[in-house]
């Protein structure tokens, strides 16, 4: 399917959107408080590009601890 037409695209599923009201709905009815996400970078497993991690948290904290521990590059 081709997503050039839903460019918001939820970090913590597969799903994309037409616009941001929609995936916020979508975040919160599906995904909960998952409120925090990891913008680092880190490698394809196939290839040589990288990607956001997108790993989503419920705290602040539980993010930064990611961030730290999670070897992303």
């Amino acid at each position: 399917m081709d997503n050039s037409s839903k460019p918001f695209p939820c970090n913590a599923c597969t799903r994309s959107f037409t616009n941001h009201n929609s995936l916020e709905s979508h975040r919160e009815s599906r995904h909960g408080k998952l409120k925090f996400s990891c913008s680092k970078e880190r490698r394809w497993i196939l290839g040589e590009g990288k990607l956001p991690c997108g790993d989503l948290f419920e705290t602040k904290a539980e993010r930064d601890m990611h961030q730290q521990d999670f070897k992303h590059n």
